[in-house]
């Protein structure tokens, strides 16, 4: 029973990323078991309540605004009191301003539930692509925010403040290294809170949530994700059993054998790269719902060598589908770590699963040698512009900079 555990009848509790898919869920869920009084702060406008019977009669039911309100709709009937507002989550005097509000309206927190997050697409990319903003907007509404939340927090006594945190701070996941990194945070955070003050901290890695409209069906790398992810009913009874059990710091959510996870996607790739070099025993090319076509030149049939080898397959046709043939996205990482070793190209991680193909892959290579070629000449050309316009002096000084330049390179 919850409320013999974390949750109060009639409990204020705030969350961050309330209008978010899990948030509101997890509003709803509060509102059935407790008639909680609920804060959700959202770091973009929502309609007034007042507003909300027009907004519906103005947009379809497939907009996602009015799927939120006859959420919330359902919240209010089920007897809990409901206030929105607007917080960067990112910026510490928004959140102290959030949480006096909160306090002022609905009286003293007895929960804190940091769901803020960027999900989605945006999420996944290789490490390689990660730019310095892709970071920033992982480590920012996850991490500084529950930084944010710890400063706001610290004189007041509540009965847990919990992080969404993330398995693949546990497993990783391919194109998952800033969203790991995130979440990794949160979990290091939970251990230096609870030492510091009451142990009241604690942080769920999640496994993916399927949202039944948001399933990636081309998408390969995400496949076997969207394969274990928990339903929003599924998130609720896991819920349900970590408000019933306080004193725990971290929580596993895990729809499949931890363990096994973990020899396979974290222990099994050290493993699969030191066999890699190893020699397989070739096998026959599956029955597959296309012809068989040969490759046509030179690049392609380089290609198929480094295929065969890493699938063990003896032939394998150029229109042949990677993951038909049995590749998965470990071997898909390996293969792209040999292509860019064998090309000397700057191969990106996505281009297998857009056009996992030997064709598609020699298109990508083909396209990337000749920028690779090409930049040489463009810089020349680019300096060539330059000392036009100068000086004999400023010729001279710009020629011992690149001279330099090219030393320490």
């Amino acid at each position: 029973n919850p409320l013999s555990g974390y949750l109060k009848q009639d409990g204020h509790y705030l969350i961050t990323g309330g209008l978010g898919r899990i948030g509101l869920n997890l509003a709803r869920y509060l509102s059935q078991k407790a008639k909680a009084r609920l804060t959700l702060l959202e770091v973009v406008d929502f309609p007034e309540e007042q507003k909300w019977a027009q907004w519906l009669n103005e947009h379809d039911e497939h907009d996602a605004t009015s799927k939120k309100i006859k959420i919330l709709q359902q919240i209010k009937q089920n007897g809990s009191q409901i206030l929105i507002l607007k917080s960067d989550i990112t910026d510490q005097q928004s959140v102290t301003q959030a949480i006096e509000t909160a306090e002022k309206h609905f009286g003293s927190l007895n929960g804190v539930i940091h769901a803020a997050g960027l999900v989605g697409e945006q999420a996944f990319k290789p490490i390689p692509e990660l730019t310095r903003e892709d970071l920033l907007q992982q480590l920012g509404p996850k991490l500084e925010g529950a930084l944010n939340l710890r400063r706001a927090l610290h004189k007041k006594t509540l009965d847990f403040v919990l992080l969404q945190s993330s398995i693949s701070s546990i497993l990783g996941g391919f194109g998952f290294g800033a969203y790991a990194a995130a979440n990794a945070g949160l979990d290091a955070l939970i251990y230096l809170q609870n030492q510091d003050e009451n142990n009241n901290w604690l942080s769920i890695n999640w496994d993916g949530w399927n949202f039944a409209e948001t399933l990636p069906s081309e998408n390969q790398e995400q496949m076997e994700v969207a394969r274990l992810a928990l339903t929003p009913e599924e998130g609720m009874a896991a819920f349900e059993r970590i408000f019933a059990n306080p004193g725990f710091g971290q929580l596993v959510v895990s729809t499949g054998n931890l363990q096994k996870r973990l020899e396979r996607w974290v222990k099994g790739l050290q493993r699969e790269e030191s066999v890699a070099e190893q020699e397989k025993p070739m096998h026959d090319r599956p029955e597959l719902p296309y012809e068989f076509i040969e490759p046509q030149h030179e690049l392609q049939e380089k290609i198929a060598v480094v295929w065969r080898k890493l699938l063990g397959i003896q032939n394998i046709g150029i229109n042949d589908n990677f993951f038909d043939l049995g590749g998965n996205s470990l071997m898909g990482t390996q293969l792209i770590s040999e292509l860019r070793s064998t090309f000397q190209v700057e191969l990106p991680l996505r281009a297998l699963f857009e056009d996992p193909t030997i064709s598609g892959v020699a298109k990508i290579i083909e396209q990337e040698t000749t920028q690779k070629e090409a930049a040489p000449v463009d810089q020349v050309s680019n300096l060539l512009e330059q000392l036009k316009s100068m000086s004999d002096e400023q010729a001279a000084e710009l020629l011992r900079q690149k001279k330099k330049q090219d030393e320490q390179e």
